[in-house]
Protein backbone atom coordinates (compact mmCIF):
# COMPACT_ATOMS: atom_id res chain seq x y z
CA UNK A 1 0.00 0.00 0.00
CA UNK A 2 1.36 3.39 -0.96
CA UNK A 3 1.87 6.04 1.68
CA UNK A 4 0.11 8.64 -0.50
CA UNK A 5 -3.09 6.54 -0.50
CA UNK A 6 -3.19 6.81 3.28
CA UNK A 7 -2.01 10.40 3.38
CA UNK A 8 -4.80 11.51 1.02
CA UNK A 9 -7.40 10.04 3.39
CA UNK A 10 -6.36 12.07 6.41
CA UNK A 11 -8.67 15.04 6.81
CA UNK A 12 -8.46 18.01 9.11
CA UNK A 13 -11.88 18.53 10.61
CA UNK A 14 -12.76 20.17 13.91
CA UNK A 15 -9.11 21.22 14.18
CA UNK A 16 -8.00 17.57 14.36
CA UNK A 17 -6.53 15.18 11.85
CA UNK A 18 -8.94 12.29 11.40
CA UNK A 19 -9.61 9.29 9.19
CA UNK A 20 -13.11 8.10 8.32
CA UNK A 21 -14.42 4.60 8.90
CA UNK A 22 -15.01 3.78 5.23
CA UNK A 23 -11.46 4.85 4.28
CA UNK A 24 -9.99 2.82 7.14
CA UNK A 25 -12.09 -0.18 6.15
CA UNK A 26 -10.56 -0.05 2.68
CA UNK A 27 -7.02 0.29 4.08
CA UNK A 28 -7.61 -2.57 6.55
CA UNK A 29 -9.26 -4.62 3.78
CA UNK A 30 -12.44 -5.08 5.80
CA UNK A 31 -16.07 -4.11 5.34
CA UNK A 32 -17.07 -0.83 7.00
CA UNK A 33 -19.81 -2.59 8.97
CA UNK A 34 -17.27 -5.12 10.35
CA UNK A 35 -14.96 -2.29 11.35
CA UNK A 36 -17.81 -0.46 13.11
CA UNK A 37 -18.97 -3.67 14.82
CA UNK A 38 -15.44 -4.16 16.15
CA UNK A 39 -15.56 -0.68 17.66
CA UNK A 40 -18.97 -1.35 19.26
CA UNK A 41 -17.78 -4.68 20.71
CA UNK A 42 -14.71 -2.98 22.19
CA UNK A 43 -16.22 0.39 23.05
CA UNK A 44 -14.46 0.51 26.44
CA UNK A 45 -11.13 0.65 24.58
CA UNK A 46 -12.19 3.71 22.53
CA UNK A 47 -12.31 6.85 24.68
CA UNK A 48 -14.36 9.70 23.24
CA UNK A 49 -11.21 11.67 22.37
CA UNK A 50 -10.10 8.91 19.96
CA UNK A 51 -13.16 8.94 17.69
CA UNK A 52 -16.39 10.78 17.02
CA UNK A 53 -19.66 9.62 15.51
CA UNK A 54 -21.47 11.94 13.11
CA UNK A 55 -24.04 11.76 10.37
CA UNK A 56 -23.34 12.35 6.69
CA UNK A 57 -24.95 15.80 6.78
CA UNK A 58 -22.78 16.91 9.69
CA UNK A 59 -19.65 15.73 7.90
CA UNK A 60 -20.67 17.41 4.63
CA UNK A 61 -21.26 20.71 6.44
CA UNK A 62 -17.75 20.59 7.88
CA UNK A 63 -15.83 19.58 4.82
CA UNK A 64 -16.97 19.78 1.22
CA UNK A 65 -13.99 17.73 -0.06
CA UNK A 66 -15.00 14.54 1.78
CA UNK A 67 -17.04 12.23 -0.41
CA UNK A 68 -19.16 10.21 2.01
CA UNK A 69 -20.83 6.87 1.29
CA UNK A 70 -24.56 6.33 1.77
CA UNK A 71 -24.31 5.13 5.38
CA UNK A 72 -26.29 7.19 7.84
CA UNK A 73 -23.63 7.33 10.58
CA UNK A 74 -19.90 7.86 10.09
CA UNK A 75 -17.12 7.25 12.57
CA UNK A 76 -14.12 9.58 12.42
CA UNK A 77 -10.93 8.40 14.17
CA UNK A 78 -7.95 10.34 15.47
CA UNK A 79 -4.45 8.84 15.13
CA UNK A 80 -4.80 7.05 18.46
CA UNK A 81 -8.18 5.71 17.38
CA UNK A 82 -6.62 4.33 14.20
CA UNK A 83 -4.03 2.46 16.27
CA UNK A 84 -6.65 1.12 18.68
CA UNK A 85 -8.68 -0.01 15.70
CA UNK A 86 -5.75 -1.97 14.35
CA UNK A 87 -5.43 -3.75 17.70
CA UNK A 88 -9.07 -4.97 17.67
CA UNK A 89 -9.34 -5.99 14.00
CA UNK A 90 -6.74 -8.77 14.26
CA UNK A 91 -5.86 -8.94 10.57
CA UNK A 92 -2.39 -9.04 9.12
CA UNK A 93 -2.79 -5.61 7.50
CA UNK A 94 -4.05 -4.18 10.81
CA UNK A 95 -0.92 -5.42 12.57
CA UNK A 96 1.18 -3.89 9.79
CA UNK A 97 -0.51 -0.50 10.38
CA UNK A 98 0.07 -0.90 14.12
CA UNK A 99 3.80 -1.59 13.64
CA UNK A 100 4.21 1.27 11.13
CA UNK A 101 2.50 3.72 13.48
CA UNK A 102 4.85 2.90 16.34
CA UNK A 103 7.88 2.96 14.04
CA UNK A 104 6.88 6.47 12.90
CA UNK A 105 6.16 7.56 16.46
CA UNK A 106 9.57 6.32 17.65
CA UNK A 107 11.25 8.08 14.72
CA UNK A 108 9.44 11.31 15.56
CA UNK A 109 10.49 11.07 19.22
CA UNK A 110 14.13 10.55 18.22
CA UNK A 111 14.01 13.41 15.71
CA UNK A 112 12.43 15.74 18.30
CA UNK A 113 15.02 14.75 20.87
CA UNK A 114 17.87 15.35 18.40
CA UNK A 115 16.45 18.74 17.41
CA UNK A 116 16.22 19.74 21.08
CA UNK A 117 19.79 18.64 21.65
CA UNK A 118 21.03 20.58 18.62
CA UNK A 119 19.15 23.72 19.62
CA UNK A 120 20.79 23.69 23.04
CA UNK A 121 24.32 23.20 21.67
CA UNK A 122 26.51 26.18 22.57
CA UNK A 123 27.69 28.25 19.63
CA UNK A 124 31.36 28.86 19.05
CA UNK A 125 32.34 32.50 18.67
CA UNK A 126 34.62 33.51 15.81
CA UNK A 127 37.35 35.15 17.94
Amino acid sequence: MEFSLIQNRIYEIWGRKIMLDFDLAEIYQAETRILNQSVKRNIERFPARFYVSTDKTGMANMSSHVKCPKSAILLAFTGHGVVLLSSVLRSEIAMWVFRIYFFLLRSLIHATSAARMLSSTPTVSGR
